[in-house]
């Protein structure tokens, strides 16, 4: 049973897309967009997505890199599509921490500006920061290149 714990902190990432609200969105939900770019890693050796992208849907995440499996799980606590999606966060291997990811999305110009707030229940603020941005860097790419593919 996992033991709610007070948070420690709150990561928070800033991140404008050159794509509207409901492509970046819909890269959340999306299990094969999002088993590109969401907690994986250049290094990925094998990664498996499963999401069921519907409020109180859940989601998991496997990535294997560097030897390492790697295990994302949660539930969507919020889902007000395209401009609002909140989830649960464990890595129960690591952890008995269940931390509370809330992304919000906005019309931003011709694309979008999407800020996540990640409440933390372990002093990960930097470490959840960067891995974030990193992930948003990739995602940028494969929004990129979906647009140019269409």
């Amino acid at each position: 049973m996992t033991r709610r714990l007070e948070p420690k902190t709150v990561a928070t990432v800033v991140y404008r897309f050159d794509a509207p609200p409901q492509d970046v969105f819909d890269a959340w939900l999306d299990p094969d967009f999002a088993g590109k770019w969401w907690f994986t890693s250049p290094t990925s050796e094998m990664n498996t997505t499963r999401i069921d992208g519907r409020l109180g849907g859940e989601y998991e995440i496997v990535d294997r890199r560097d030897g390492i499996t790697y295990r994302a799980i949660g539930t969507f606590i919020e889902f007000e599509r395209p401009s609002r999606l909140a989830f649960t966060f464990a890595m129960p291997e690591m952890s008995d921490a269940v931390d509370e990811v809330t992304i919000t999305i906005e019309s931003d110009g011709d694309g979008s500006r999407m800020t996540l707030e990640h409440v933390c229940y372990r002093d990960f603020k930097e470490p959840y920061e960067s891995g974030w941005g990193m992930m948003f860097g990739e995602l940028d790419k494969l929004l990129r290149i979906r647009a140019t593919n269409k």
